[in-house]
């Protein structure tokens, strides 16, 4: 993903302990979304990550269009309605999306 080693590069003066701790919680959080879809604050409690890490690689993710909102719904943690994300494609709902040039 370009994102990723883009900014892997940025950092390239950081010791390469941390680089590899980086792309192994990246990788810990896209299979656990790709497991079923969770909320990020399910995502964070369940592997004791750090929810603004998680919100991070969630953004990486969707700019390089790898996760995708699976639905809304009630968070278990915070109560709130969420959005629940999901990496695996299979998973992905239909878009409801009328697309103008389809035939």
């Amino acid at each position: 993903m370009r994102n990723i080693d883009s900014f892997l590069q940025k950092s390239s003066g950081e010791d390469k302990a941390n680089e590899n701790h980086f792309i192994a919680q990246f990788n810990k959080v896209y299979l656990e979304y790709f497991e079923e879809p969770q909320s990020m604050k399910s995502v964070a409690k369940k592997l004791e990550i750090d929810r603004s890490s998680v919100c991070w690689y969630n953004r990486l993710m969707r700019l390089n269009g790898r996760i995708w909102v699976a639905k809304k719904a009630r968070c278990p943690y915070s109560k709130r309605i969420v959005f629940y994300y999901t990496t695996n494609p299979r998973l992905v709902p239909p878009s409801s999306q009328l697309s103008l040039f389809d035939q």
